[in-house]
């Protein structure tokens, strides 16, 4: 494959996750698991595949307990078709390429978009419907977020805040979000909860490749990571509004909760501890969660990811 068309592939790979399934089962680097269990297994296997130098995406399929459209993505930012040659050559290119944040381009809004092809709302929304991964044996709980973009907006200016906080399920209709103190999605919630209100919030789980790059990036206060991405891949990120929260969500989203998280005096859950590395968990702390009102918006559920070992 010549280099001109490496780079169609990659950015064709970024720029939508179904398309990323497609090329990457197409070269090889993509493997299919039927009937895994969500309990330990599957994040079992998941830690095996990184053994490889370069991992393949594992597609789980028919998982147990769960519908069989329902299916879960792991490895997806590290698969080779990114990361490409681990050599000094690859990051002599890496450096030459400038800061992300100097090439923007502004996300576009449209008015509809595959993410409402099924629209859950009210006492109907159950997020147990989705696959409940407990990804290591002492976690605190099961994940649905790991590789997900957690969506909220300051109150003062039209910044869009995406970041990637780890999201636990606790009930039908409970999610936390642990962000540490000082992270971008703690200080915009911070505004609301000062006034006593509480933070319009959204959680994508699985979306364009892109967006959970830039969204593990750190960035500087103000900037839009919908507006970097686009800046990457040379094209406007599409996205729509919420229908609950008005929230600009991925237009293209696999999965996506709106939901209001309370200030920390109205209520806290307990959440983790969760394994980030070899031997390394996360303490016991508390995490704020999305209360009421939650509603969810989904096509199939195609792609979370667990942290990787690195």
């Amino acid at each position: 494959m010549n280099t001109s068309q490496e780079d169609r592939e990659r950015i064709d790979a970024l720029s939508d996750l179904r398309r990323f399934v497609e090329i990457t089962e197409a070269r090889g680097e993509l493997k299919r698991i039927e009937n895994a269990d969500p309990h330990l297994e599957m994040g079992g296997l998941y830690e095996l595949s990184l053994r490889d130098r370069y991992p393949p995406a594992l597609m789980f399929e028919r998982i147990q307990g769960c519908n069989a459209d329902r299916r879960v993505l792991t490895n997806v930012r590290f698969s080779r078709i990114f990361v490409g040659p681990l050599d000094l050559d690859a990051v002599i290119r890496h450096r030459a390429a400038g800061k992300w944040e100097e090439k923007s381009i502004p996300p576009e809004e449209v008015e509809t978009g595959p993410v409402f092809q099924n629209i859950i709302t009210g006492d109907a929304v159950n997020i147990y419907d989705f696959p409940a991964v407990k990804w290591h044996d002492q976690d605190g709980g099961p994940y649905i977020g790991t590789e997900c973009l957690v969506i909220n907006k300051d109150p003062e200016s039209d910044w869009v805040n995406l970041g990637t906080y780890r999201t636990q399920m606790h009930a039908p209709r409970k999610l936390t979000v642990f962000m540490e103190p000082g992270k971008h999605g703690a200080l915009i919630s911070e505004k609301y909860w000062s006034k006593g209100l509480p933070c319009p919030m959204a959680v994508s789980v699985g979306q364009a490749p892109i967006l959970g790059v830039v969204a593990g990036t750190s960035s500087r206060s103000g900037i839009s990571e919908y507006a970097t991405a686009g800046g990457r891949i040379g094209q406007p990120i599409k996205v729509v509004r919420g229908k609950l929260t008005g929230l600009p969500i991925p237009a293209d989203a696999e999965l996506v909760f709106e939901g209001f998280m309370s200030p920390p005096t109205h209520e806290t859950l307990p959440e983790g501890p969760f394994k980030f590395g070899k031997g390394r968990r996360n303490a016991q702390r508390l995490c704020y969660r999305i209360p009421h009102d939650e509603s969810a918006a989904s096509r199939l559920m195609l792609g979370s990811e667990s942290w990787p070992h690195r």
